[in-house]
């Protein structure tokens, strides 16, 4: 007789490591753009393009993108310079070689640029990067006996949870927009943002399908001369599909969905004007793709006529607690600085999350981190009329896990949706974000399950000694099995001999149990 095994395949934490990154670049202006003389707004972001995974490390490579909004020493205009750095990091971790899953977050955590002249900057940045390495694990459940006859078995049904895919794959989204009639046409872009907004993943057969909207800015100088800065803010619906073998309607996914790179190209219109904004962006798709399975496995087996042993082992397995997403809503107001005039009007609200910290409370999680804004506004100084205020205030928020524990794993991912922004009057402004969170729970589960049986001959002595006719009472934590297992009979002749209607039995029954060892 053999026992026949059944493979259920997940991931688990293989090693985690965190670390910062700093960066030091000084910068020197080409003399295709004016001098700076003094600086409304940078911008640093990550673009992570590879992750390698070897022994016991992980190789990050990538850029890091910044953008500079400033003013010359002569204009009222503001002007715009961008670019990029290459980046090389080797982030340790254990328990990691080159089939291992990493999932890596990289983030801004400081930066800021220092002017040496009007020819040459200095940008300076702290990143925080954190990751997770994954293995796959098999785990084998005892399924059935081959060549079971003349046996008693015990089976029951587990749902475990198994990994039908992890992967980083990538969209390209292109669209157009295109800067309305009652405004000038464009010489250059100066600033722009783009941010991903309201998105959505489902899994098809074969396919992934992503949606949302992408929400535009840019600030630009007009074509015609002695005009002021001008900008245009709109929002681009996009849709696009991801083709994907392992994916089916039936499986549970969890997609994490960001913007890797975004480009936004001037163009010229049919009339030969630069009013076509062509944007092309790059959508990165974390995907976890998973099965709910109900395992049927073998607990127990033995035989009247039969000595049946079993070894068993522990096996530690995971099934889905939950799958849950909130929104919540924070709000900030926001004092300008009254030396830069008063505020007329708004041109960009953004809103950015850092999450900190995520802790497991009593059914719960609770993701506490900081909320990021920035303001684009006119001011009434005629000289420096564009201007730009930042700030940061405390986020908290929980998210439902009824019968989560520490002992089990989880992720999150989070995304502002919504940025609203009101003048309470030119000296403060009011800011409303709305951020999406979902996480996914999976439930540690332990159990003992059967390796190896042995069967041989009982004793014959031994056999001899055990009584045909056993009057018995039943006991608190009795089950018919146990009975019947422990008096070398079946649970169908107890069933039968005592006229019972079912399995079930209850403290204090009395039975009869006759041995069917010799039959």
């Amino acid at each position: 007789m053999e026992l026949v095994k059944n493979n259920v395949y997940l991931r688990n934490k293989a090693g985690q490591a965190a670390n910062k990154m700093y960066v030091n670049e000084e910068v020197n202006v080409s003399e295709v753009f004016p001098e700076i003389y003094n600086i409304v707004r940078e911008k640093t972001e990550i673009q992570l393009d590879k992750v390698t995974p070897e022994t016991d490390q992980v190789i990050l490579n990538g850029y890091i993108n910044y953008n500079i909004l400033y003013y010359t020493n002569d204009s009222d205009m503001v002007y715009g310079i961008e670019g990029e750095i290459p980046f090389e990091e080797t982030l340790r971790i254990g328990n990691t070689d080159e089939n291992s899953i990493v999932d890596v977050k990289m983030e801004v955590d400081s930066s800021n640029v220092k002017l040496y002249n009007s020819r040459k900057f200095a940008l300076r940045a702290e990143i925080l990067i954190s990751a997770v390495s994954e293995g796959l694990e098999s785990i084998e459940f005892p399924d059935k006996m081959e060549n079971s006859r003349g046996m008693e078995v015990l089976n029951d049904t587990v749902e475990t949870m198994s990994v039908v895919a992890e992967q980083t794959e990538n969209i390209r989204i292109k669209e157009s927009v295109y800067i309305p009639g009652v405004k000038p046409a464009a010489d250059r872009i100066v600033w722009k943002e783009l941010k991903l907004k309201n998105v959505t993943s489902r899994v098809n057969d074969g396919m992934i399908n992503v949606s949302g909207e992408m929400y535009v800015f840019i600030m630009y100088l007009p074509e015609e001369a002695d005009m002021p800065n001008q900008w245009i803010e709109t929002t681009v619906d996009f849709k696009d599909n991801l083709e994907m073998s392992e994916a089916t309607e039936d499986l549970i996914s969890f997609i994490n969905v960001t913007l890797q790179d975004g480009k936004i190209h001037l163009n010229e219109n049919e009339e030969g004007e630069n009013r076509e904004l062509s944007i092309d962006a790059v959508l990165q798709l974390e995907i976890k793709l998973y099965k709910e399975n109900k395992t049927e496995i073998l607990m127990d087996i033995y035989s009247p006529t039969k000595n049946v042993q079993t070894k068993l082992k522990d096996v530690c397995y995971k099934k889905l607690l939950v799958k849950n997403a909130s929104r919540t809503k924070t709000v900030k107001k926001i004092e300008l600085d009254q030396s830069k005039g008063n505020a007329l009007q708004i041109c960009s609200s953004t809103a950015d999350l850092k999450i900190d910290n995520i802790e497991i409370v009593d059914n719960g999680i609770v993701a506490k981190g900081k909320m990021k804004a920035c303001i684009m506004y006119i001011s009434s100084d005629d000289k420096r009329p564009v201007c730009a205020k930042e700030d940061s205030w405390e986020f908290e928020h929980r998210i439902d896990a009824d019968g989560i524990s520490k002992d089990d794993s989880y992720y999150v991912k989070w995304r502002v949706e919504q940025v609203n922004t009101n003048m309470v009057n030119s000296s403060e402004i009011e800011v409303k974000a709305v951020v999406a969170l979902e996480a996914i729970v999976f439930k540690k589960c332990d159990m003992q399950v059967i390796n190896e049986v042995e069967v041989k001959e009982y004793d014959s002595e031994m056999l001899n000694e055990v009584p045909d006719l056993v009057g018995y009472i039943v006991q608190r934590d009795d089950t018919l099995w146990n009975i019947a297992k422990s008096n070398f009979t079946t649970m169908t002749q107890i069933i039968n001999v005592n006229k019972l209607e079912n399995s079930r039995i209850k403290e204090g029954e009395r039975l009869l149990l006759t041995k069917t060892c010799n039959e």
